[in-house]
């Protein structure tokens, strides 16, 4: 574990996510991830970063950053896909 330190975006399931962050632990990705911020409270990466801080003794952090955590300010409209 080491090098530099990153963040990783995900939304999804977070296959690719967790064979960073695998890989990352194992010295193979000479990168450390510090950070999981999603869009989605129900994304699947959110469990699988738990299970590998659980399982391997990483403290990776998680955020959820979306329109409930972080609602439009008034009068700002958002269309499908838009971030706040």
């Amino acid at each position: 574990m080491g090098g530099t330190l990153v963040a990783v975006l995900a939304s999804g399931d977070g296959t690719t996510a967790e064979a960073l962050m695998r890989a990352c632990l194992e010295g193979s990705v000479a990168c450390e991830v510090g950070l999981v911020i999603s869009s989605r409270e129900t994304a699947g990466v959110l469990g699988r970063v738990e299970r590998i801080n659980r399982e391997r003794g990483a403290a990776i952090g998680l955020a959820c950053v979306g329109p409930k955590s972080h609602p439009p300010e008034a009068g700002e409209r958002l269309g499908p896909g838009d971030q706040t």
